[in-house]
């Protein structure tokens, strides 16, 4: 397809090669001016009325001269045409051949392999059926060890919810004795909601009140010293 550009590309050139001279050739026709005003005869006007008709004359050859050279490039233009032509099917041919002989290559090369795949095969079946035992017993050994771990699992959550109540009901009955301590110094009357207790190392506070030192001393003692901060919630007391 490249070969074909350019000799298209070439005698287009050469065409407009060709109509560039014709051209050149018309420019340089003399011209003929005619006066209105009768002129004197003299011995030029003959050789000047002859002026417009050689030059129609060599118009007429080039035109000739343009119609042979065109006939000329559009035979060589068939004739190059046809020899692609010929030049593409050859190719064709035998890329054709190529393709024809790779198929039966990859077909040969098919057949061999599925011929040793199947003495592959029959050769080593019993080794197949020995890891797929192998692989059915540690299937099993994992799935043994899946129902260990889960039955450990559920033995663990059940201890850790064991505490986690127990540790509800610690809190609960501390929260009830605290409640129960604060009504009883008088601190909070009875059904009063206890919002926050407040324990500093120098004073406490019940629901955003100071309490007097005497409270104070005796919750310490009673719950611990050292800073400490109980959100009790809005429950009220059963007092």
């Amino acid at each position: 397809m490249l070969t074909l550009g350019l000799l298209v590309a070439g005698l287009c050139t050469a065409a407009l090669a060709h109509s560039a001279r014709r051209e050149a050739v018309r420019i340089q026709a003399p011209v003929v001016v005619r006066d209105t005003v009768p002129a004197v005869k003299s011995v030029e006007a003959p050789q000047k009325a002859e002026a417009p008709q050689k030059a129609d004359e060599r118009e007429v050859e080039a035109r000739g001269h343009d119609r042979e050279f065109r006939r000329g490039q559009e035979l060589e233009m068939r004739e190059r045409l046809q020899e692609l032509r010929e030049e593409q099917r050859k190719d064709l041919d035998v890329v054709r051949e190529k393709n024809q002989e790779i198929v039966e290559e990859m077909r040969r090369r098919s057949e061999q392999m599925r011929g040793e795949a199947e003495t592959l095969q029959s050769r080593d079946l019993a080794m197949v059926e020995h890891q797929r035992a192998r692989i059915d017993s540690m299937r099993n050994m994992m799935d043994a060890r899946r129902e260990t771990i889960r039955r450990s699992m559920d033995s663990a959550r059940a201890v850790l919810e064991q505490r986690r109540d127990e540790m509800t009901r610690r809190l609960v009955a501390r929260h009830e004795a605290m409640v129960r301590f604060l009504v009883e110094k008088g601190a909070i009357p009875a059904g009063e909601s206890v919002h926050s207790i407040e324990l500093h190392d120098n004073e406490l506070i019940v629901n955003g009140v100071k309490q007097s030192d005497a409270v104070f001393k005796a919750f310490q003692e009673k719950f611990g010293q050292g800073s400490q901060k109980f959100g009790l919630g809005s429950e009220g007391n059963s007092q």
